[in-house]
């Protein structure tokens, strides 16, 4: 059973394997060749990750207004990930839990609750270090890591650049007044002689 979408009942440890399994087996992220190799350096990273994870959360309960069942919900979900060796996902993380990825996105952006949304953004975070470490070591496709690390994670390669208006020197603002007009062109008129 894949779960996708918000309002379902919450994922088993069984079909959170199932589901990592099937997405691994579809996905181009994914090499094809040495497949055992790269599945045991996977899930030495997920094993690494999961436990310091662990070290991060408490114990159990429900909802995106229970932090620590959220935390306890993540953590059992990068064990899934561990045992399908598959990249943990935020969709993925949404779907252990029986909800959408957009429910997740909101409550970081609305910061709401506020110890859910800092741990959100925390796991966000280390999915995408997740990934960003596999494709340097070159574990799975980089190409595919570098679109999914600027389309999911956000991460930029540009610099921004702000244009400003220049302080006005008087010349170019806004005039009404025909003789304010002609004296201002007069004055601008540079004499060669």
């Amino acid at each position: 059973m894949t779960n996708k979408g918000k309002n379902l009942p919450a994922q088993s440890f069984a079909e959170m394997v199932e589901d990592g399994e099937q997405q691994r087996r579809t996905s181009k992220l994914y090499k094809a060749e040495s497949a055992a190799f790269v599945d045991e350096r996977l899930s030495d990273l997920l094993k690494r990750t999961t436990a310091e994870l662990a070290e991060a959360a408490t114990t159990e309960p429900v909802s995106l207004q229970d932090t620590a069942n959220v935390k306890s919900r993540t953590i059992l979900y990068l064990r899934a990930c561990e045992a399908a060796s598959c990249f943990p996902s935020f969709a993925g993380l949404a779907r252990s839990m029986g909800l959408s990825r957009q429910t997740l996105y909101d409550a970081i952006w609305r910061k709401s609750p506020p110890a859910t949304a800092a741990w959100l953004e925390v796991c966000r975070d280390t999915f995408s270090d997740i990934l960003a470490e596999s494709a340097l070591r070159n574990n799975c496709n980089s190409i595919v890591s570098i679109f999914l690390q600027k389309a999911v994670y956000g991460l930029r390669e540009t610099t921004t650049i702000e244009l400003t208006q220049p302080a006005s020197n008087g010349l170019l603002d806004p005039v009404t007044d025909a003789e304010e007009r002609h004296r201002r062109i007069e004055s601008a008129i540079v004499d060669d002689e």
